[in-house]
This record gives structure tokens, sequence and C-alpha cells, in this order.
């Protein structure tokens, strides 16, 4: 009886350390995040997901830069679909790193950039507060 109670409590005892020895998750968000304010904790990656096709000259430009003393631009990556079907649209994701406690924005917006004038889409624009 002893030893399946010290046992059962090694087992608990192990599995909090694991819980708390687990890295810690990215915050994504995508397209429904528009115009909302999210927190993130410092040191963590926030991902900005939207829909995208590369096919059409268009992709989203960062044209409101966030404070990179508090959130940093890690970069930004864009995903064909699976089907490889031409024409086809896919994900771009935009990165950002939690630097320090602060509150800051930024603003995407899906044009052609050789050409940012002619036909800009939709924008997108975000709040972060990072705790």
């Amino acid at each position: 009886m002893y030893r399946s109670l010290l046992f059962i409590a090694l087992l608990l005892a192990l599995g909090l350390l694991v819980n708390c020895a687990a890295a810690p998750t990215d915050l994504n968000v995508e397209q429904s995040a528009n115009n909302t304010t999210v927190t993130l904790p410092t040191g963590r990656m926030l991902n900005v997901k939207l829909s995208s096709n590369a096919t059409t000259g268009y992709k989203w430009v960062l044209t409101s830069q966030p404070d990179p003393q508090i959130l940093e631009n890690i970069g930004d990556s864009y995903q064909a679909p699976q089907n490889g079907a031409p024409g086809q649209g896919g994900t771009e994701t935009w990165s950002f790193k939690g630097i320090k406690a602060g509150q800051t924005g930024f603003v995407l917006q899906y044009e052609k950039p050789f050409a940012p004038t002619d036909n800009p889409g939709d924008t997108f624009s975000l709040t972060v507060l990072v705790k």
C-alpha cells in the first residue's frame, strides 16, 4: 500500500515537472483578429496568418511598423496551397516577438509592392499588449 501511494506521488510530481518545463506556445491569429487587441507574453512569438495569392502580384506589406523595443518584426513567409493548383491562393505569415512590456501596433496592407497605389486591397491592423 505504501509503495503504491509513493509511486502515485512520484508520478504526479513528475507530471507537474513536465508541465512546468513545457515550451511556451506561440500566439497565432488570423484575419478575424483585424482591428483587435491581443496580449502577448514577453519572449513569445506572435504569428499573423493571412490569406494571400502570390500569383496575382499582391502581398501583405507592413505599412505601419510596431515599436521595435516592444515587438520585434521577425519577417514574413508565404505558404502555397497543398494541392498546388495554379492560381490558387495560400497563406502569408508575419511573425513578431514580444521584447518587453508595453503596447504597440502595426498595419499590414494587401497591395502590389511594385505599384502600391494601384488598387490597394484589404488592411489588417492589430494592437499588441506585451506583458
